[in-house]
């Protein structure tokens, strides 16, 4: 494993960071802001006293009326919509927007508004738009003058977009949001704004391995958050400490500063934090092997999180003790947690985060030799592809698509099953979120590939297996494009007078003549025993023709190589294109299509072997009949039929290479 996994638990850790920020500049919109500030912020009360408070907030002198209303709008607004009001949020999102035409501060408040509904909703595009929109309007109309603005707002919204700008991939706008929030923090005095800032661009760096720049940006926002006093700020930045050492693999001293942090956590009756650095401390553990304590840690955290029904932070943790009471081995443990496990994902997961998940699962199974309960997670995991009708390649391309988006629910059940803490300091950390569970997967990448290899391919020649044209079948949508089934010659007489070894070398060989063949795109497939397929999804009738005289030339031109022997190669082949022709949208079936071309290939040998069959002109509603009598049909005029000659081979005298002689036609 390149990294270890610390990122996820700093979505909870920074979440509440900023419900303790310091005053910042003394004006008449500043000090008002920040009375708003720690009441939209407050974790421990019902949006309804949250907004009977903000109601009764006297306005500062110097503060006109008409401003002052609009900013307790905003904060009722975005009290409303981290707790997942979005319609009562829209309603205000309206009235800011009609106020926008007399104070056009108004619009940008409307935007951020609408930017934290998109965030409880999982809309990631549309949140890095309208958080990028507020961002922009603030800055036009507060940056020259912050008497005209509550930067707390302008900050929210900057820290909306850095974790929104994360999470869309774009590593270069984050960064430098989060050193516009460092500039307009410092410019203000607000220290904790300014920790933020600086543990912000410390994430972009933890995620570039860039260690250098990491350590000194943790010692520049060190200082920063003793002098605010907070224990939520010093355990911020104790926690990136604690990742700089694991992105080292020094976990010794991971684990001395999360127990570190655990006691400051504890001292400042923090539980949440408590919990998170809990996690930490225990995959710290467990990558020293302290398998024991790691389990401790989890079980703790486990009955946190179930008396919270926090399911998705559940989940979370019961992978790590699922894994950690494999590496024991404690099996069946592993077994009743994985039971709940897979309860909890089928219930709390989308259907992309769970069919991760089950894989990430079987991977932990197979690495520890479970075959058995390995094999029935990966399929589930197929089931659970399959029913949604895509291919497997292409659910694969959509579930990385999906990921970020699922990502982002997630982490907003965790944030508002807290009790609506509520800050944009989350917005950051989600794109943290992201980065930290593609480190957990790829931790187990290579052993997941080895079981998907068993599964989905063939063993000896690495080619896919016949699961990949049944997963097509099983779309009930037939096979489509050209299906060429390659049988090869005297294959029996091979292992016969060579020994099984030489034959093993011989499928080998041939599985690498035909990748060398096919074009991205096309599938190369070991269908079983000396029969392979190839699957092409598109290609004209006369194209087929010539790929087959392709594939009869690769295979046969040169013998195979084993020890001193060269053993000559043929094959006979047998092609059709799919769907037949028809009167009626019909499509041919697994069963149907490998029947036609398997007609089409014993034709081959028949015929003389080292040649294909080609199938043209036939009418789906003929099948039955070709069928049952291929050459019949042929002479009755119902199939139409291409024949493609392989090389001339010559015999082999002992210990001399041979060469393929081409027939000219």
């Amino acid at each position: 494993m390149k990294r270890m996994r610390g990122l996820f638990l700093l979505a909870l850790l920074v979440s509440c960071l900023t419900a303790a920020a310091s005053p910042g500049r003394s004006t008449a919109v500043g000090s008002f802001g920040t009375s708003l500030f720690h009441l939209w912020n407050a974790d421990d009360q019902s949006p309804e006293a949250l907004i009977s408070r903000i109601d009764a907030l006297q306005l500062p002198a110097g503060l006109t009326l008409a401003t002052g209303e609009r900013m307790k709008l905003v904060a009722k607004g975005i009290v409303i919509a981290q707790r997942g009001r979005a319609e009562q949020a829209r309603q205000m999102v309206a009235e800011l927007q009609t106020q926008a035409s007399r104070d056009p501060v108004a619009r940008a408040d409307a935007l951020l508004i609408a930017s934290e509904i998109d965030g409880r909703l999982g809309h990631l595009s549309d949140r890095l738009r309208d958080a990028g929109a507020s961002v922009q309007t603030y800055e036009d109309l507060c940056a020259a003058d912050l008497r005209a603005c509550d930067y707390h707002y302008w900050s929210l919204a900057i820290e909306s977009l850095i974790g929104s700008a994360e999470l869309d991939g774009n590593i270069g706008l984050a960064a430098l949001q989060a050193q516009a929030l460092v500039t307009l923090a410092r410019r203000v005095n607000d220290r904790v704004y300014e920790a933020y800032g600086l543990l912000a661009l410390a994430g972009i760096a933890l995620r570039a391995s860039d260690l250098q720049r990491l350590d000194r940006l943790i010692a520049e926002a060190r200082p920063v958050a003793a002098s605010t006093g907070y224990a939520r700020v010093i355990l911020a930045v104790g926690t990136f400490e604690g990742l700089a050492y694991q992105e080292r693999k020094d976990y010794a001293h991971a684990r001395a500063v999360a127990i570190q942090m655990l006691a400051v956590a504890v001292k400042a009756n923090r539980r949440q934090d408590e919990m998170l650095i809990r996690v930490n401390l225990g995959e710290a553990d467990a990558a020293l092997k302290l398998l024991h304590e790691a389990m401790a840690q989890y079980a703790e955290v486990l009955a946190y999180a179930r008396e919270k029904q926090f399911q998705a932070f559940e989940s979370y943790v019961l992978s790590d003790l699922v894994e950690a009471e494999v590496a024991l081995p404690d099996f069946a443990a592993a077994r009743r947690d994985l039971v709940t496990l897979r309860s909890l994902l089928a219930t709390y997961s989308t259907q992309s985060d769970r069919l991760s998940k089950l894989k990430r699962l079987a991977s932990i199974m197979n690495a520890a030799g479970d075959q058995t309960d390995a094999l029935d997670l990966l399929q589930e995991a197929q089931k659970l592809a399959f029913s949604s009708g895509p291919t497997a390649d292409l659910l694969r391309q959509q579930v990385k698509q999906q990921q970020v988006a699922a990502l982002a629910r997630q982490t907003a059940q965790l944030k508002w099953r807290a009790g609506g803490v509520a800050t944009g300091l989350v917005a950051l950390v989600i794109g943290l979120v992201a980065w930290r569970l593609r480190i957990r997967n790829s931790r187990l990448e290579k052993s997941r590939d080895a079981l998907l290899q068993r599964v989905d391919r063939d063993p000896l020649t690495g080619l896919a297996n016949r699961r990949y044209l049944e997963a097509l079948d099983a779309r009930k949508q037939g096979v489509t494009g050209v299906l060429f089934l390659i049988d090869l010659d005297h294959f029996k007489r091979i292992n016969d007078d060579h020994g099984h070894p030489a034959g093993d070398a011989v499928l080998v060989e041939v599985a690498r003549r035909l990748q060398g063949v096919v074009r991205d795109g096309d599938a190369a497939i070991r269908w079983g025993g000396e029969e392979f397929l190839i699957h092409v999804p598109s290609m004209a009738s006369e194209e087929s023709d010539n790929l087959a005289g392709r594939l009869l030339a690769t295979l046969a031109a040169v013998p195979v190589a084993f020890g001193d022997r060269p053993i000559p190669i043929s094959a006979s082949i047998g092609y059709a294109g799919f769907p037949l022709a028809s009167t009626a949208p019909v499509r041919q079936g697994l069963d149907e299509a490998f029947a036609l071309v398997d007609a089409a290939m014993y034709r081959s040998k028949s015929q003389g072997r080292n040649r294909a069959t080609g199938v043209h002109g036939v009418n789906a509603e003929n099948i039955e009949h070709v069928l049952k009598d291929f050459d019949g049909a042929i002479q009755d005029g119902l199939i139409g039929v291409v024949d493609v000659h392989g090389p001339t081979l010559c015999a082999v005298p002992t210990g001399l290479a041979v060469e393929a002689l081409p027939v000219m036609s």
